[in-house]
């Protein structure tokens, strides 16, 4: 969780100063070759891409039931605000066109929020941001989410962890593809899912195969992550909030 807690510290002294500059499109619409680092300014997240973000309410707490109807409880790391806002200075390099490279930095926008069961030493973490493209300065806003395990007895060693991300939101670049924005399709997605015997639509799938470890994950947009397999390979299916 040490990306949360800088992403809290860099939230607070950042966030005054920070205001939308509409004049982004055309910082990164040129791609020549220059001699200085080309500051981009402040790239938000697209409004469209919030959608994604399930988890809002300050104190939610959510419950998850597995076959034999057992239930394990998560709950936000950081009861401030559910979600964490934050600023990243970011740089990046792009061949230009004599084959060169350009130097660019932007600051970036994310939203994270974690989430801890105690019960089952089981953690997981949601951060959207925009990305740069790998072959010319355009954006598209990025979802990873990780659920993980820590280390017994220490509070940010992870030792088991599963991790998905795709684009959201391409924000009008649509000729554009997931792997220009270093995105490896490892997901599934599928129209309807039934897990013991609750229906899911719209489910993103990622299994990874693993003799311990976190081997399924399951999320939607309405509910977040739906269901996951621990280390036990038992299923735990999002059952309520509260």
């Amino acid at each position: 969780m040490r990306f949360l807690i800088v992403t809290f510290l860099c939230f607070l002294v950042m966030l005054g100063a920070c205001k939308k500059d509409d004049s982004i499109g055309d910082t990164i619409s040129n791609i020549e070759c220059e001699v200085d680092t080309i500051d981009i300014g402040h790239v938000f997240v697209d409004s469209v891409s919030l959608n994604m973000i399930p988890y809002r309410r300050e104190g939610e707490l959510i419950f998850y039931k597995n076959q034999e109807g057992e239930e394990i409880k998560f709950q936000p790391r950081y009861q401030l605000s559910p979600v964490l806002q934050a600023y990243y200075s970011t740089p990046f390099t792009l061949i230009c066109e004599n084959g060169n490279e350009n130097q660019y930095k932007f600051a970036r926008e994310q939203f994270g929020i974690p989430y801890s069961s105690f019960e089952s030493n089981i953690e997981f973490s949601l951060r959207l941001y925009p990305h740069y493209s790998m072959r010319k300065p355009i954006f598209a806003d990025k979802f990873h989410i990780q659920l993980f395990t820590l280390v017994e007895g220490t509070t940010h060693n992870i030792e088991f962890t599963l991790e998905f991300e795709y684009i959201v939101y391409l924000r009008g670049n649509d000729s554009e593809q997931e792997e220009d924005f270093g995105i490896t399709k490892d997901y599934e997605l599928f129209p309807n899912v039934t897990l013991l015997n609750k229906t899911f639509t719209n489910v993103y799938k990622v299994t990874q195969s693993e003799e311990r470890g976190l081997t399924e994950l399951y999320y939607n947009k309405e509910f977040g992550i739906v269901a996951f397999k621990d280390l036990d390979f038992n299923l735990w299916v999002f059952d309520r909030f509260e």
